[in-house]
């Protein structure tokens, strides 16, 4: 009897979670993917994919150091995938244009060009 109500329980939280999720996995995102895979599987790849970005600029920066490209390498392995996972807003696939990356890039490096900028 336990189990019959257990697995009653299960396929009752089951068919809720479907019929409550199916509205948002049809919605008109045309973009990207949908907005609860992005939250739950993409973002979380991204927060390791920081970490191990930094663990590994961290290990190669004697090198790096040394053939002058420390701030290539920090764009590359550590503020890219940051910035994917923590500045883009939630089901947004699109790459910006060079021009604005280098403008948040400038923006990290100086914060006092924010306040020159008239942009935003």
């Amino acid at each position: 009897m336990k189990l019959r109500s257990k697995s009653f329980t299960l396929v009752l939280s089951i068919a809720f979670l479907l019929v409550w999720t199916t509205p948002i996995l049809a919605s008109d995102n045309a973009d990207g993917i949908p907005l609860p895979i992005d939250t739950l599987i993409v973002r979380p790849v991204g927060v390791v994919a920081t970490v191990v970005g930094a663990v590994v600029f961290v290990v190669s920066l004697p090198f790096v150091v040394s053939a002058s490209g420390t701030h290539k390498a920090a764009d590359e392995l550590v503020m890219k995938p940051f910035r994917f996972t923590f500045k883009r807003p939630l089901g947004e696939y699109k790459k910006r244009d060079a021009e604005e990356q280098m403008r948040g890039w400038a923006i990290t490096q100086n914060p006092e060009s924010r306040i020159l900028d008239s942009s935003e």
